[in-house]
């Protein structure tokens, strides 16, 4: 693939992961207890709602989602001219048999999510107990307290989601004016 779809696919990647962030975590941030009483309470309508906006999500990826099938020594385009497709179940085979570089990337950027999501849950927490001065159990005033701190984490980190996602759009050109290495540095900056 050359390098300038390369920079693209990434900005597209990081686009992507802004936008979730940004509708998961406001809808963290709005209470459906009362609009979707019928899931129960809050917790569980949020999660109801998730399930199913996964799941939206999730189907198309792996319908309209068809890789080519890459093999050593053999043509990557089959004799009709057509490329042979690669479905999810052989998407996870080849998965567990990447080459050992591809792996460690794998690792690193699954425990860099790990930490994102751990703090992302740590932060609404501490929002609800020690900024609203709530408790997640007890008296119904310190449970809302702690509720309703936690639903404004939620709507400050959806918040924070917009920069990150104006800051991905203009990445690929910001690659190309003054370099990857340099735009890489730059965006690692506010950390």
């Amino acid at each position: 693939v050359p390098l300038h779809l390369q920079d693209v696919g990434s900005a597209m990647l990081s686009g992507m992961a802004s936008i979730g962030a940004v509708v998961g975590f406001a809808l963290g941030a709005v209470d459906f207890s009362t609009v979707l009483s019928f899931f129960g309470n809050h917790v569980q309508a949020l999660f109801a709602l998730s399930l199913v906006l996964f799941v939206l999500c999730l189907v198309p990826t792996f319908a309209v989602g068809r890789e080519p099938q890459h093999r050593r020594g053999v043509s990557e385009s089959s004799d009709d001219g057509l490329e042979p497709e690669v479905g999810p179940l052989e998407t996870l085979r080849f998965l567990f048999a990447m080459p050992g570089a591809l792996l460690r990337l794998f690792v690193v950027s699954l425990c860099s999510w790990v930490g994102i999501v751990s703090f992302a849950l740590f932060f609404t927490d501490y929002t609800g107990r020690a900024v609203y001065r709530g408790l997640p159990t007890g008296p119904e005033d310190l449970v809302a307290r702690y509720n309703a701190g936690v639903r404004f984490g939620s709507l400050c980190l959806a918040v924070s989601g917009v920069p990150n996602f104006c800051v991905s759009t203009a990445l690929p050109a910001l690659m190309e004016r003054i370099g990857v290495e340099a735009a890489h540095v730059l965006c690692m900056c506010p950390f």
